[in-house]
């Protein structure tokens, strides 16, 4: 029993100093609080919360919408630089009061409406503006009168202008303003019949020119940045108040007005209304 005693002091006495050191060593809870030493189980939390949170959802809304603009799109700004072509084609009224007044006495084909096709050449010099040249074809409607009492009269106008147009790119629609300012060339036959037994009628030739102008307003849709199609509503002014005639017995007579024997106006003015399609290049 002494000799246990004594042994297990002689162990502590040794091996205390020891184990004093190591435990001056160790971490505390004061160390681990002021952030001198991390606990080893807490960054794998950290990483873990961070692993888990969902990223910031970008707000696209506003990018992917965008403001409606009446700019013309940039794709399709690209695609009409130079240019467009459009074909179009309508009717027309005729301010012909002057000519229908004295038709009617003389009981001959009055011209009171007709068909008209047309082509316009753009060229773009501002983003929203164009100018280029305008041709038309106008072919006047004869009614009433008899079969031997007949008038064929058409008119060529050749013009150039401007169009402005305004582009409602969120509903693909373009609204467009044109003024175009030349020249008409009408001419056509009289046919009169002359009286006698064979009822032959007599054929004269007539012809005259005039200025000419065209305003109208145009709305289209844009199938594609290449292509548009719609409508036009416009009016038209020229005024022919001299035509001469020539025929078998005549040359370069002027058409008179038979009660008066005034000059005899033949007026084309009137409202259009039509529609086209648009190319652009």
């Amino acid at each position: 029993m002494k000799r246990t005693t004594i042994l297990s002091a002689v162990f502590l006495l040794l091996f205390l100093p020891a184990f004093a050191a190591a435990a001056e060593s160790l971490p505390v809870d004061e160390d681990i609080q002021t952030g001198k030493i991390q606990p080893a189980d807490t960054a794998p939390v950290e990483e873990e919360k961070e692993a888990t949170q969902e990223p910031e959802e970008l707000d696209t809304k506003g990018a992917e919408q965008g403001e409606s603009s009446p700019a013309l799109p940039e794709e399709a700004s690209k695609s009409i630089y130079f240019g467009d072509v459009r074909f179009f084609a309508g009717y027309t009224t005729l301010n012909m009061s002057d000519y229908n007044k004295a038709a009617s006495s003389a009981g001959i084909q009055q011209l009171k409406s007709g068909l008209l096709v047309g082509v316009d050449f753009g060229i773009k010099i501002l983003q929203c503006l164009s100018a280029g040249p305008r041709v038309e074809f106008i072919k006047a409607y004869a009614e009433g009168a008899g079969t031997l009492d007949k008038v064929d009269i058409s008119l060529l106008p050749v013009m150039a202008g401007l169009t402005y147009s305004y582009y409602l790119t969120d509903i693909d629609l373009i609204v467009s303003a044109g003024a175009y300012a030349g020249y008409a060339w009408a001419n056509g036959t009289f046919e009169e019949n002359v009286g006698g037994t064979a009822n032959v009628p007599e054929r004269s030739e007539i012809y005259g020119a005039s200025f000419a102008a065209d305003f109208d307003l145009r709305l289209d849709y844009m199938i594609n940045t290449a292509l548009s199609a719609g409508i036009t509503a416009g009016y038209r002014i020229a005024d022919i108040t001299s035509m001469k005639a020539k025929g078998a017995n005549i040359d370069n007579a002027t058409v008179v007005d038979p009660a008066d024997g005034s000059d005899l106006a033949f007026d084309f003015s009137g409202l259009v209304i039509g529609a086209g399609v648009s190319m652009n290049y």
